[in-house]
């Protein structure tokens, strides 16, 4: 049997889907240990139970906070400032914890866009609205 990283044989695939496959080594027997094939359904449904993930079906129901950085799906914006992605909604409340008046740039989809904006009296929180309902990313300064 051919190494696993034999890309020859092994050719990678990176459209991967539901109903492919996975090799790994079943551990439920410490004394004989055993390689399997793992359904990479079972494992999304592995990771929802012993991690407590809640994980979205589709990109439209992921909603960021901007507090996880720019592995999550967040622009360099959140470099200078923070980033909100938010999706489908007419309005976005934003706690961002500044305690003053910030700057806000919203973009929907690649363009900058004009959206009504309201500061809470406490200036920590800023609502912002439109006319129907928007996906797009809010950044505050």
């Amino acid at each position: 049997m051919a190494k696993i990283n034999n890309q020859e044989v092994y050719p990678e695939d990176y459209n991967v889907s539901l109903e492919d496959y996975l090799i790994g080594t079943d551990s439920s027997n410490k004394k004989v240990l055993q390689t399997k094939t793992y359904p990479v359904k079972s494992l999304i449904e592995l990771a929802k139970k012993e991690l407590s993930l809640n994980i979205p079906k589709r990109t439209s129901d992921l909603v960021n906070d901007g507090e996880n950085g720019v592995d999550k799906f967040v622009t360099k914006g959140d470099v200078d400032g923070k980033a909100y992605q938010f999706s489908n909604m007419d309005e976005v409340k934003i706690t961002h914890g500044l305690s003053k008046y910030v700057s806000v740039t919203v973009i929907i989809g690649t363009e900058k866009a004009l959206a009504d904006v309201k500061y809470e009296d406490d200036l920590n929180t800023i609502i912002v609205s439109f006319k129907k309902p928007q996906t797009g990313i809010v950044l505050i300064k």
